[in-house]
């Protein structure tokens, strides 16, 4: 029984371990991440960098898009369990100093298929 339980256990580290965050060139994650909702600015600073290398992120599970983007300001689910992702670029009307309605802003949205992939990274007007 405990020769189950361990073979059951490995089985899932090397299935988690063959999943990692992308790695970007001249793309600052930690700056991206820490600008929850666009209000610094910091991640208009980065998008053309991530744009220019969007290959990288398709085909990437949530968990690692996550990793890399950190939570998305906004997620839908649609039907046949696709999802879409988030991330505000320009200042959402929830910022502090912000005096404008995001609704016309910038977000970067991506698109995950029904097996959890990434298959579309746009910018969204």
């Amino acid at each position: 029984m405990n020769h189950l339980r361990i073979l059951i256990c490995l089985a899932l580290l090397s299935a988690t371990a063959c999943n990692s965050a992308p790695q970007l060139d001249d793309f600052d994650a930690d700056a991206w991440r820490s600008d929850v909702l666009g209000c610094q600015g910091k991640r208009l600073e980065q998008v053309t960098a991530l744009i220019e290398q969007k290959d990288k992120l398709i085909g990437k599970s949530q968990h690692d898009i996550m990793a890399l983007l950190g939570t998305p300001d906004e997620h839908e689910l649609y039907e046949r369990t696709r999802k879409f992702f988030f991330y505000h670029l320009d200042p959402a009307a929830a910022c502090a100093d912000s005096s404008t309605d995001n609704s016309t802003g910038r977000d970067l949205s991506l698109r995950f298929n029904a097996l959890d992939m990434c298959s579309e990274v746009i910018i969204r007007y």
